[in-house]
């Protein structure tokens, strides 16, 4: 089954989106997850280098045919160590 991973990030009131409409079509949900996991981490790393902030509340939906299949959230992409 072919995924299209569409990124629609979330703010932390929940109610904007910037979604990219193009999407990557991949194999299946588990490259489609992958795929999602890397992108979370470029934006994070982009959002820590130029704001110096990260916004926790963001994700990464994964679209199949049938709509949404699977969310990962920035939280998903990154190990926090202290």
């Amino acid at each position: 089954m072919e995924c299209d991973a569409t990124v629609l990030s979330s703010s932390s009131q929940g109610d904007q989106f910037d979604p990219d409409f193009d999407g990557v079509e991949l194999p299946d949900i588990s490259a489609a997850r992958e795929e999602a996991i890397q992108s979370a981490r470029e934006i994070i790393s982009s959002e820590i280098r130029d704001k110096g902030e990260l916004d926790h509340t963001r994700q990464i939906e994964i679209y199949g045919e049938s709509g949404i299949m699977e969310v990962v959230t920035f939280e998903d992409a990154i190990t926090s160590v202290r």
